[in-house]
């Protein structure tokens, strides 16, 4: 609790402290610590990136994390490198992971990975592998879940950019940018999609 009560106040380094003091049978709590420094970290107004690569790579040394544990871990990495536009360190990190967590992880936890991915794809102009990622995306994701939202945006700018002749493809993704807008009002996807 005092550790919890530390990152609330954003004593980052306190609350890291008690939880490495922290009982091994206590190791669930831990993780759970470390999680909520790293996402009040990359919430802050000024990202310490460095700092939150660290941690995240300190995290990943346990030997005994859960496959859920270590998919958050990459799903971070990823969403950190992309941030500082990255890409290609990101897809190289993700490509390397990824196949020892496809037959463990929950689909909604890959779902977000293959989201990450093809973003970094798009990013590094690899239109292609960004549209099979992203596809993969969505069959995993529930038609209610916001993130699906950020693949059909992407999957839109895709069509546009890729798919001929234009008009019918300015068309299609018009429709996609409607979709995203009327079943994902108030979440980060709105934005793109009315500008898309």
């Amino acid at each position: 609790f005092f550790a919890d009560a530390n990152v609330t106040l954003g004593r980052f380094e306190s609350a890291l402290d008690l939880a490495n003091a922290l009982p091994k049978e206590e190791r669930p709590n831990r993780g759970r610590i470390v999680r909520r420094v790293v996402e009040k970290m990359l919430g802050a107004p000024v990202l310490e990136a460095d700092d939150v690569l660290k941690l995240l790579a300190e995290f990943l040394q346990d030997r005994e994390l859960t496959t859920a544990d270590r998919a958050w871990a990459l799903a971070r990495q990823a969403q950190l490198l992309l941030r500082q536009g990255r890409a290609q360190q990101a897809i190289a990190k993700m490509v390397q992971t990824l196949p020892g967590l496809v037959s463990e992880a929950e689909p909604e936890t890959m779902a977000e990975l293959y989201l990450l991915l093809g973003e970094a794809y798009w990013e590094a102009g690899a239109i292609n592998d960004a549209s099979r990622q992203l596809e993969q995306a969505t069959r995993l994701l529930p038609e209610t879940d916001p993130q699906r939202g950020e693949a059909l945006v992407l999957l839109a700018k895709i069509e546009e950019t890729t798919r001929q002749p234009p008009d019918e493809a300015r068309t299609e993704a018009k429709q996609k940018y409607a979709s995203v807008i009327s079943k994902y009002p108030g979440t980060p996807a709105v934005l793109p999609a009315l500008l898309g």
